[in-house]
């Protein structure tokens, strides 16, 4: 917000309110002009507020900030609307001028120097969202296989432990043994084992499998 004497940024006090703890805001002043300026800044409400500094001088194309600090409150505002407000005062000094030399008086409009005064309005945002107060992050769902699809694999995984034959049935790879597998159309299909006994205790191992997931799947369809 630019004014003839002191640029000010930003244009409202803003804080970031929780409830029971303190909450601060920097406001900048800019000085683009080639003489010195003095600030003074008040407010309404000086008890629920810290300022510092409250006064100072800027030099000519200088910048000074000062913080305010909101004290921790114990309610939160009807519709988080605050109507505190802010005024910084600001005047034409000589060069040389210090702190220690800065009184209202300095700031009174009728005493023939420049003085300018902007009110800044107080603003309340809740805070920002963060990984504490933010959604967790979920794995991925893994798909899991339809009841239909478990029973079927479990009847054809009996029916070949049964009958110690193909079938012609397209099954997973159980072993890594050269010979055992081979490839048909870029699928591997198991092929008739010179072992029937470590045939059978593949299928068995495939039965275990199979039952575990299905009975996995079952307990997740239940508590869904």
């Amino acid at each position: 917000m630019a004014t003839d004497l002191l640029q000010i940024h930003p244009s409202d006090i803003t804080f970031r309110f929780e409830l029971k703890k303190q909450s601060s805001c920097v406001v900048r002043l800019a000085n683009h002009a080639s003489h010195y300026v003095a600030f003074k800044v008040k407010t309404t409400s000086p008890k629920k507020y810290c300022v510092r500094p409250t006064v100072g001088i800027v030099q000519p194309h200088g910048t000074c900030d000062f913080t305010v600090t909101m004290q921790a409150q114990r309610t939160v505002p009807p519709d988080f609307n605050c109507k505190d407000k802010f005024l910084v005062q600001s005047a034409v000094v000589p060069a040389g001028t210090t702190e220690d030399d800065i009184s209202s008086d300095l700031f009174v409009k009728d005493s023939g120097r420049l003085v300018e005064e902007k009110k800044l309005r107080v603003v309340l945002i809740t805070p920002s969202s963060s990984p504490e107060n933010g959604d967790l992050s979920q794995d991925p769902l893994i798909p899991m296989p339809s009841p239909l699809t478990v029973e079927k694999s479990l009847e054809v995984a009996q029916g070949l432990k049964e009958d110690g034959t193909d079938r012609g049935t397209v099954v997973p790879r159980v072993v890594e043994k050269e010979g055992d597998m081979k490839q048909v159309n870029g699928i591997e299909k198991l092929s008739f084992p010179k072992d029937f006994k470590e045939l059978e205790s593949r299928l068995g191992i495939m039965d275990a499998k199979l039952r575990e997931v299905s009975h996995k799947y079952f307990l997740t369809w239940i508590s869904s």
